[in-house]
């Protein structure tokens, strides 16, 4: 899966602590208000869960150093398949 070079990680109550966000696959109107309101829901009734989701955010690395660093290992991995393998990802 390519989720470590997402910037926002899908939040899920039962997920690892390192999800910081929330987001939706389908991008059409009635999926991104189901995705707000989903957030909305979490701030207004569970303050921990909301809590746990800032620090989550707030502890990430979104530096350019890191995404450039990421972006490298991408590549590199990459070039360690053979183009054909690439051609049909």
């Amino acid at each position: 899966t390519n989720e470590p070079y997402r910037l926002i990680l899908p939040f899920h109550v039962q997920s690892e602590p390192f999800r910081n966000g929330f987001s939706f696959t389908n991008y059409n109107a009635h999926d991104m208000l189901h995705t707000l309101r989903r957030a909305v829901n979490y701030y207004r009734q569970d303050k921990d869960v909301w809590r746990q989701l800032m620090v989550a955010g707030m502890t990430g690395d979104y530096s350019w150093e890191n995404s450039a660093q990421r972006y490298v290992e991408l590549y590199q991995s990459m070039m360690d398949q053979p183009l054909e393998s690439i051609k049909a990802s």
